[in-house]
């Protein structure tokens, strides 16, 4: 149960007891107490425990993200687990949702509406010199594009805009 701000002001003063999960307060001349449902309390599992028990035919959503760290008084990882442990854990979520980590094959479904950047009459849009790249990026700036225009992840623009494309080496070096 969800109770909003207007909700609860109305009420006016209550008594709340967060461990029994129980609410409680007066309307008129009787006392009402509102009880919460143990079963619905959000419980942690870790990924192992949600793996095993997860059923072939079974629907969920993740909505918990939680940051992670390392403590720096012991250089421990925060929820307890290695990495490795943690690496696998994500190669086994990855290879099971693997239609989700796909790469698109093209634009998305076409929307009722196409946003435009409309200029204001006797404006004219910024006019920013193009980087100079060379050769080597140069064709390969090319060749990705004209993959990305083929497979139709990209479209060609009529837009008078455009930003600039910039090749970054992976940290592995590929």
């Amino acid at each position: 149960m969800v109770l909003g701000m207007q909700w609860l002001q109305k009420q006016g003063s209550m008594t709340v007891d967060w461990r029994n999960l129980a609410m409680t307060f007066v309307v008129g001349d009787a006392k009402v107490v509102l009880k919460g449902d143990p079963s619905l309390t959000r419980m942690e599992i870790s990924l192992k425990m949600l793996i095993k028990q997860w059923k072939p035919d079974d629907r969920g959503y993740l909505v918990d993200f939680r940051a992670m760290g390392v403590k720096k008084t012991d250089r421990q990882l925060t929820v307890g687990e290695t990495v490795e442990e943690l690496q696998l854990e994500f190669e086994l979520l990855e290879q099971e949702f693997a239609d989700i980590f796909e790469l698109p094959a093209g634009l998305p479904p076409l929307r009722q509406i196409d946003h435009q950047i409309q200029l204001k009459d006797g404006t004219d849009p910024i006019n920013v010199r193009l980087y100079r790249y060379p050769h080597v990026q140069k064709n390969e700036i090319e060749k990705l594009v004209n993959e990305m225009l083929a497979t139709g992840i990209i479209c060609p623009s009529v837009s008078p805009f455009s930003s600039p494309v910039i090749l970054v080496k992976k940290k592995d070096g590929g």
